[in-house]
């Protein structure tokens, strides 16, 4: 029974899936006589009008899978942030019930483990923790294969001259996992350090001094933005969820946090949520309380 109700669950990716078999020389014709259905369904599922069963294109999956995952791959830019099991934070651990004797060899406490225990703990003690506690941080680099079923990008107005402007201060970009499992990515800009800030003014100082004008920059304008590939520009949270439900409260509570941020555009907060529902519905997946009506 499991191995049928895999069978015929539908392929988020079916469309994709579909071109690229039209590219390498498919036909619809072809596809639909493997499939076993009639020409105008594969034309349905090349144009995304609706999305095939696992067992119906299980012989382009078996051909075209690498390829699929392949164009479904992408990089992100992480910084992991640890911190220093000082006597202050053992006591700050200690008093949230969190017992800080398995980090004690390493002397180090990730900062995703200790907000995850903190959660668990149902404190909402979470704010400025880097701040208060010695913390360094590193860069690792995540390779994504999964395909994007959803994107939102974040914004900010200002007014530059007589001129109204906008500028992306976050995005937010959800993978499927499959099997009901996601991946959602959060970014915010990548800043220069107040090193790096330095440095930086001092090179364009020398710049201004041999008659280049190159203003200065300060701590509101520190946003890495120069680099040819935008990936470069952003540094990534990573958050799985092992089911949709999880994921949906998650965000929820994300989106309540945000609120309150001078920087965003409070319509973000209105559509993005009922984008993102939108998004799953049209990639497959059900989601609570959505009203349907069918002309059958």
């Amino acid at each position: 029974m499991p191995q049928d109700k895999e069978n015929n669950k539908l392929f988020a990716q079916t469309k994709r899936l579909i071109r690229i078999a039209l590219e390498d020389g498919w036909t619809q014709a072809a596809i639909a006589k493997k499939a076993r259905v009639q020409q105008s369904v594969v034309s349905g599922w090349s144009k995304g009008a609706s999305k095939a069963k696992y067992q119906q294109i299980e012989f382009l999956l078996e051909e075209y899978g690498d390829r699929l995952r392949k164009q479904s791959t992408t990089v992100y830019s992480t910084q992991k942030y640890h911190y220093k099991l000082t006597s202050e934070l053992k006591a700050f651990m200690e008093s949230h019930d969190i017992d800080p004797s398995p980090f004690q060899v390493e002397g180090l406490v990730d900062e995703g483990a200790l907000r995850e225990l903190l959660e668990n703990s149902g404190s909402e003690t979470q704010e400025g923790l880097r701040e208060k506690y010695q913390a360094a941080h590193s860069e690792d680099i995540t390779q994504v294969e999964a395909p994007i079923i959803f994107r939102f990008v974040f914004q900010r107005e200002f007014i530059v001259g007589r001129q109204k402007k906008k500028q992306t201060v976050e995005k937010w970009i959800l993978h499927s996992l499959g099997g009901g499992r996601f991946l959602l990515v959060t970014q915010a800009r990548r800043e220069l350090s107040d090193q790096q800030l330095e440095v930086e003014n001092k090179r364009r100082q020398r710049l201004s001094e041999a008659r280049y004008k190159v203003p200065s920059m300060d701590r509101e304008s520190r946003y890495i933005q120069t680099c040819n590939d935008d990936a470069a520009h952003w540094n990534s949270r990573l958050l799985r969820f092992s089911e949709l439900g999880q994921m949906l409260e998650r965000v929820e509570g994300l989106l309540s946090e945000m609120h309150s941020y001078p920087l965003y555009s409070q319509y973000d907060f209105v559509a993005m949520p009922f984008l993102l529902k939108k998004a799953l519905l049209n990639a497959g997946f059900p989601v609570k309380g959505v009203s349907k009506i069918t002309a059958y």
